[in-house]
């Protein structure tokens, strides 16, 4: 009897395991913007770099296909960082590209002076322009790396600390 019950527990589970799982490939059509990756209106990713704000995260948001607005924030070793901007994919309408050339724009954290004397630690704050490609895999077409070359303008005050830290 007690053998009979673990089967029957046993096949009960194989069922609901079986079904679960058949129901979950099921295929719904996605409201999407033709470029933009399934389900990728709003985006959230975590990186490194001045446009995450040091090491941080990211969370996008597209309006429109091929561009994305953003904001970002993220611990810069002297202290939280951020960004807000914008990345526009140069990308043809109707393609799927595994590699996707990307221009940015942004305002935030763009550099920092880091010593040992901690008085002399700071952030500094202006806008960056950055090019970049995102790499596509086939297999996760949601999922994606982006690279960037990030070109800051640093603020005339990072400058003059820097000359004042050398003369020290």
């Amino acid at each position: 009897m007690y053998s009979s019950m673990i089967h029957r527990f046993s096949f009960f589970l194989i069922l609901l395991t079986t079904w679960h799982f058949g129901q979950a490939q099921k295929r719904h059509p996605i409201q999407r913007h033709p470029t933009v990756n399934s389900k990728e209106v709003v985006s959230f990713g975590g990186g490194l770099g001045s446009d995450y704000g040091g090491i941080g995260a990211r969370v996008s948001y597209s309006p429109i296909a091929n561009v994305s607005l953003f904001a970002s924030g993220g611990y810069a070793l002297i202290g939280a960082g951020y960004n807000v901007g914008a990345i526009v994919r140069i990308q043809s309408k109707d393609s799927y590209e595994k590699i996707v050339p990307t221009v940015s724009g942004m305002y935030g954290f763009n550099s920092g002076i880091y010593t040992a004397d901690a008085q002399y630690n700071k952030l500094y704050y202006g806008t960056s322009i950055g090019l970049g490609f995102i790499s596509k895999p086939e297999k996760h077409a949601g999922n994606y790396w982006h690279f960037e070359l990030i070109i800051p303008f640093r603020p005339d005050s990072y400058d003059s600390d820097v000359q004042n830290l050398k003369n020290l």
